[in-house]
């Protein structure tokens, strides 16, 4: 969510935290390149998606959720029309898909977590 706050303190021009906006730009660029690193690579594991939980002694290891994946998709998508940067457009493309394909089933009906050991099905 602190990525989202900056982005938005960007967008809407607020100062406080710097002179310009930049200052804003980049702590969102660095709350997403934490989460975007934390993103599961390893096919097994649902085919991507970020993880509830930050590492394996957390107890929400073993989920992924909506809220986590949405507001990284949210941020990649402000960052990629901020910026103009694709990374951030194929981050965002890349996590809608994923959305999409574990959370969301073609009636419509969202989930708000699934779990890795059922490969998010």
């Amino acid at each position: 969510f602190w990525g989202l706050a900056a982005m938005l303190a960007a967008e809407d021009k607020i100062q406080g935290h710097a002179s310009d906006d930049q200052k804003w730009v980049d702590m969102a660029k660095s709350v997403y390149d934490l989460q975007r690193a934390r993103l599961d690579e390893e096919t097994r594991w649902c085919d991507g998606g970020l993880r509830w939980g930050i590492d394996a002694s957390h107890h929400g290891w073993g989920s992924k959720n909506g809220e986590g994946n949405g507001c990284l998709f949210n941020l990649a998508a402000r960052l990629a029309r901020y910026t103009g940067d694709k990374k951030y457009a194929e981050t965002a493309a890349e996590l809608y898909d994923w959305l999409a394909d574990h959370l969301i089933h073609e009636d419509g009906r969202g989930l708000q977590t699934s779990l890795t050991k059922d490969n998010c099905k």
